[in-house]
């Protein structure tokens, strides 16, 4: 590694989102559930978008002290759009059973991805696309180019940007993480191939706003409490789908 290639502004840069930000959420993986009183979706959303506009600011901030260029456009459009398309249908399709499961448990999480009425659905909607733009400029754009130039290798960069963005996401649970992983993969090479980060900024909001509608349609097909935390005993007991509930 050749650290005298990146000032303090790149070496902070990769120290907070590559050991700070993993580690902080590890640590508040299940606080969120624990905390009384639980906080209000509304006001969850509203703190994550500010925290995601921070990150947003320190990124393109980062990017102009250390001359890295997160914004290029494309080098060609039809194919990064028709993988897009594609990658979108096949990630809904491969998470699904994830939810289903995670509602059959009546994981407390899940109440946090269920918006009940259009305020909450707005303020997701908005969270979900400056996750989209936030996250992918900090992992896929400042964060992959300055660890390419520490450590000479693109593959390495790569490796350290999925490993950061996977354990960053550990609120998720376990096996949300390894979709995130494979995710994150995907999209590096989404933005090597279309040279910019726009067809990954745009797959990673259409996700995360189906997210909120498959949740809320597979949480009202299967009983999960949309107004409330489930509580131990429902969270305990065996939930069996009637046929009436199949999706």
């Amino acid at each position: 590694m050749n650290w005298s290639l990146l000032g303090a502004a790149g070496l902070f840069f990769l120290f907070f989102f590559g050991v700070v930000i993993p580690v902080i959420a590890i640590r508040a993986r299940d606080r969120l559930t624990r905390m009384r009183p639980v906080p209000t979706r509304r006001r969850l959303y509203t703190s994550i978008f500010l925290q995601l506009s921070l990150f947003l600011v320190l990124a393109l901030l980062t990017a102009w002290r250390e001359g890295v260029g997160p914004l290029r456009g494309p080098r060609t459009i039809l194919l990064p759009t028709l993988l897009t398309l594609g990658l979108f249908g096949l990630m809904v399709a491969a998470t699904r059973p994830i939810k289903r499961d995670a509602i059959l448990r009546r994981e407390p999480r899940v109440y946090f991805a269920m918006p009940a009425d259009a305020v909450e659905m707005a303020l997701w909607i908005a969270v979900a696309v400056m996750a989209g733009v936030a996250e992918e400029i900090v992992y896929r754009g400042v964060f992959s180019d300055l660890a390419t130039r520490l450590t000479g290798s693109m593959a390495a960069a790569w490796a350290l940007a999925v490993l950061a963005f996977t354990i960053a996401h550990a609120n998720q649970g376990i096996k949300s993480m390894g979709v995130i992983a494979l995710f994150s993969l995907v999209a590096h090479a989404l933005v090597y191939l279309s040279g910019t980060l726009l067809f990954a900024i745009v797959l990673h909001a259409a996700y995360d706003v189906s997210a909120a509608f498959d949740y809320v349609r597979l949480g009202r097909q299967l009983g999960y409490p949309l107004h409330e935390l489930p509580d131990a005993a429902t969270r305990d007991a065996v939930t069996t789908p009637t046929a009436a509930s199949s999706p």
